[in-house]
């Protein structure tokens, strides 16, 4: 086997690993994403792979963030003829953010999004994590759940020896975006905890978007969280009459939030806040709290959650689901997600708010409901009548939030609530650093409470966790997706860790941070290999010789 890494080889986006299996002669990618945040982004994005995408002949792919999936259309589009292998709740979120990128750029259109020939592993008979299933005769792949996003993995490759094909060979797995829920704290609200490396693994690839950083302990808490979230809707919207604007990624963050908010919706009204609230407003006609989410991808989005978030295994057992997610509070997510509407009663007081996904077309789900079309007409209206809007884009570049942040932002009692990255350069960034003159009111970053991506001690746990099965067996790990110093100080934090010896760690033979110079490493070897680019015209000029000494034996 041999591994080429194409991508995330100098910033966090861009995610693309080719490999080549000897025996079968197959080339084979792991992910395909769209560059994004650089000034060469766009660039990179239309230019040529620097493989042929007819050569491959399927993906792997660990989830459907657009870094990591957004050029699958792309290679349809160039040639490519095979499939994609991934979770069922990977490839239709997938389709939801890639039809998306056609409909807002120029790399593709919706005929190469068609194109996308998905496999789904977990719909196999037999199928379970960590369970193995051949792509060739000595070709193996399991996938191991993550927590960073719905239907997010790890996925493990095992080849056989060219010599030995029956063997057990050797294993490489890709880490994808590691989440951030571990066994002994699922602290973001939704999913299941992420599983680890086999002890017998060979060579990992890491992500080190975290690299050289760690949250604080009171950032990797359910119940923290929820009362910062509690806190600053009490301090300004019940106590100050403002609202507050939350732009949020479409896809599994403003899921999130709305879950998030649902339950604090229940802590306000089992205090005794909220009725209070509702009480003290004289003139106020509806009486009720209300809670819009206006995203339309997250509509979208919602749908594939209803189908997967919700699966169960043969046993019973929940596939993604956590234990926060109890069935009480399953029944009213899928309730919002199904009808795109959930009313807060009480015995007493009657409705008290509500929680209102704005779906401005209405689709019926499979399971017969269907959600009608939104009347709160435009982000004006819905601005007015709401004390809380959840709105996309995450970065506030595109979307609804641009409308609620032109047009509220000004009133000094409104707050804009922050949940997620904002790159270097967005219109994010500048609302962060008080750089944009649209807002004059609050901003709160809570992006730490809600990032998807474990932080340093949670990479290094990732790696080092054996669950007690020490093999013995050294493992090579390639650090990649990170900028140079989130790579260099993960690097740091490995060896550090590995010279310790602690008993039941994974042992490491040695760990390589990619930059872009590296070209091929044969895993079999270990070791890394220069392939000469090939020259047509040098090989035309070789051919013409050739062509001429075979002509002059011939005239002999």
């Amino acid at each position: 086997m041999q591994i080429k890494f194409i991508g995330a080889t100098k910033d966090v986006s861009g995610s693309c690993t080719l490999l080549k299996h000897l025996r079968q002669d197959t080339l084979f990618l792991v992910d395909c994403g769209l560059h994004i945040g650089t000034a060469e982004a766009d660039w990179i994005n239309k230019n040529n792979f620097t493989f042929n995408p007819q050569d491959i002949r399927f993906v792997l792919l660990t989830h459907s963030h657009l870094d990591h999936c957004g050029l699958i259309p792309k290679l349809y589009k160039d040639g490519f003829k095979g499939k994609v292998y991934c979770t069922r709740a990977t490839g239709e979120l997938a389709k939801v953010v890639m039809s998306d990128c056609a409909k807002n750029s120029n790399f593709y259109d919706y005929s190469h999004v068609n194109s996308v020939d998905f496999h789904y592993i977990d719909t196999r008979d037999n199928s379970g994590w960590g369970k193995l299933f051949c792509l060739t005769n000595d070709l193996r792949v399991s996938f191991l759940r993550g927590s960073h996003i719905l239907g997010s993995s790890s996925i493990c490759i095992n080849w056989g020896f060219e010599d030995d094909p029956e063997s057990k060979g050797k294993t490489i797995l890709f880490s994808g975006d590691v989440g951030c829920n571990f066994d002994d704290n699922e602290y973001l609200p939704l999913l299941k905890s992420n599983h680890f490396p086999f002890p017998d693994t060979n060579f990992i690839v890491i992500e080190s978007t975290y690299g050289g950083r760690n949250r604080e302990s009171k950032y990797k808490s359910d119940k923290k969280r929820l009362m910062a979230l509690e806190e600053i809707i009490i301090d300004k919207v019940i106590n100050n009459g403002g609202k507050i604007f939350i732009p949020a990624f479409s896809i599994h963050r403003t899921q999130e939030i709305i879950f998030d908010l649902y339950r604090t919706m229940l802590s306000l009204m089992g205090k005794g806040i909220l009725p209070n609230y509702l009480n003290d407003r004289e003139g106020y006609s509806s009486k009720k709290f209300a809670i819009c989410v206006d995203s339309p991808m997250a509509v979208k989005a919602n749908r594939v959650y209803i189908e997967e978030f919700f699966r169960t295994k043969r046993n019973g057992k929940h596939i993604y689901r956590s234990g926060i997610v109890t069935d009480i509070y399953a029944k009213a997510l899928l309730e919002i997600f199904e009808t795109a509407n959930y009313t807060f009663e009480s015995e007493s007081d009657g409705a008290l708010g509500f929680i209102s996904v704005i779906d401005r077309a209405g689709h019926a789900s499979k399971k017969g409901k269907r959600s009608k079309p939104s009347s709160y007409g435009e982000t004006s209206d819905i601005g007015k009548r709401a004390c809380i809007v959840v709105a996309s884009a995450g970065m506030c570049e595109a979307g609804p939030i641009v409308s609620y942040l032109d047009e509220f932002g000004q009133d000094v009692e409104n707050t804009v609530v922050m949940t997620g990255f904002q790159a270097a350069g967005s219109r994010g960034r500048a609302i962060l650093e008080s750089a944009d003159e649209a807002i004059k009111g609050e901003v709160i970053n809570l992006s730490s409470y809600y990032s998807a991506h474990a932080d340093e001690d949670g990479l290094i746990k990732f790696l080092f966790y054996l669950s007690g099965s020490d093999l013995g067996k050294k493992t090579t790990i390639f650090i990649n997706h990170g900028t140079d110093s989130s790579k260099s100080d993960l690097k740091k934090a490995i060896e550090d860790r590995a010279s310790k010896e602690k008993e039941n760690d994974r042992k490491i033979a040695k760990v390589i941070t990619l930059d872009g110079s590296h070209e091929w490493f044969d895993l079999n070897t270990g070791e890394e290999f220069h392939v000469e680019e090939f020259d047509i015209q040098k090989e035309i000029t070789l051919l013409h010789e050739k062509i001429d000494i075979l002509l002059n034996l011939v005239s002999k």
